[in-house]
């Protein structure tokens, strides 16, 4: 069998990865957050994320404070579940509070990996079910 025949070894690989490729469930390596928080920490709305972009639309120091919502850390994910398709989500560079309807995700491996996750058609489609 040759490389390319063999699904488990990608013919492209990413810079550092030489091992067969291992089909896993989400939850091996993914953690939803939910501890709930009213901190006077910054707090991240749908509106303060732009579509699209996985950035904020205003400085951390700007947001909003002591709303109640779930509790994040640097490097955890910000998925708007209420409209997927609206495309709103983060990889966070400030621990805060999550305000509204979304899902903090915190990857067990690779923060920026899981980011490109949720971006995917797939991801999108079964987060609407």
């Amino acid at each position: 069998m040759t490389k390319s025949d063999d699904k488990r070894v990608p013919v492209l690989r990413f810079k550092g990865f030489t091992d067969e490729w291992e089909q896993r469930k989400l939850s091996t390596f993914v953690k939803k957050i939910n501890l709930s928080s009213s901190a006077k920490i910054p707090n991240v709305n749908y509106e303060d994320i732009s579509s699209n972009t996985g950035i904020l639309n205003k400085k951390v120091s700007e947001l909003s404070t002591g709303k109640k919502g779930i509790r994040f850390d640097k490097d955890d994910i910000l998925f708007g579940k209420l409209r997927p398709y609206l495309n709103n989500y983060i990889i966070t560079n400030f621990s805060g509070i999550a305000v509204g309807d979304f899902w903090v995700l915190r990857s067990l491996e690779s923060s920026i990996f899981l980011f490109y996750l949720i971006q995917s058609p797939k991801f999108k489609y079964i987060s609407n079910i």
